[in-house]
């Protein structure tokens, strides 16, 4: 169902534990190939940078330099793509401006520790229809992502399935809501928005408990399936 002002999505607010009925298998060897510090034409300068970068921090980590951490990022900012980087400024921004109404929507639809996730989704896709607003898009997709995050990170461990895995199945089987909001936005935002996201789960605890769907596995799985939403 694409995104639009002509389509409602209604506002379902009835209580509904998480589903983790997933059925994904066990990691694809599969690679995400980074393409979010380079240029298609000027990959030489940019891995050549990064080889250089890797081999500076090496030094100064063998010599525990302090500011080693400080100089690495201040070097490797420097060969970022220009347009990518304001993306990420912009997507950095956005969050941390609407965190406080995006945490208030996200107390509104729980109940104890159980997150609402058709109420989240429902209200994301509202705010996604919003065009008054200049960054709805990017609204709406922060009310899903950190509504994710909190929900499956204290969801029930289950055998062989990790968040990428508990995520994935609700984007298949429950709800496309994510992929909805991705595929409205521009190719380099959600890619670069994707990326963060997937990093920002496999940073929790909880992705750690259990073996299952690999982080580029999920990367590239949901990238799928936002070409095909856009067909």
């Amino acid at each position: 169902m694409s995104i639009t002002a002509v389509k409602a999505f209604s506002n379902a607010s009835v209580s509904k534990k998480v589903s983790m009925s997933g059925n994904q298998n066990s990691a694809s060897n599969t690679s995400f190939s980074s393409n979010l510090v380079t240029s298609e034409n000027n990959k030489l300068p940019y891995v050549a940078a990064g080889i250089a970068v890797l081999a500076i921090g090496g030094y100064l980590l063998h010599r525990n330099y302090p500011q080693v951490k400080k100089f690495i990022k201040e070097l490797a900012d420097k060969f970022i793509n220009p347009e990518h980087k304001n993306i990420l400024n912009k997507i950095k921004k956005v969050k941390n401006d609407s965190f406080p109404e995006i945490n208030r929507i996200i107390q509104e639809n729980s109940s104890g520790d159980i997150i609402r996730l058709e109420g989240m989704d429902a209200a994301a896709l509202l705010r996604a229809k919003d065009k008054t607003r200049p960054n709805y898009l990017y609204e709406a997709a922060d009310m899903i992502e950190e509504s994710y995050k909190k929900a499956y990170d204290r969801s029930k461990p289950q055998q062989g399935l990790n968040i990428f895995d508990k995520i994935m199945n609700r984007l298949k089987n429950e709800s496309d809501a994510l992929v909805q909001v991705y595929s409205e936005m521009p190719d380099k935002d959600s890619t670069l928005r994707l990326s963060l996201f997937s990093k920002d789960l496999a940073s929790l605890s909880s992705a750690k408990k259990e073996q299952g769907m690999s982080k580029s596995k999920f990367v590239n799985d949901v990238l799928e399936m936002i070409r095909t939403k856009r067909k």
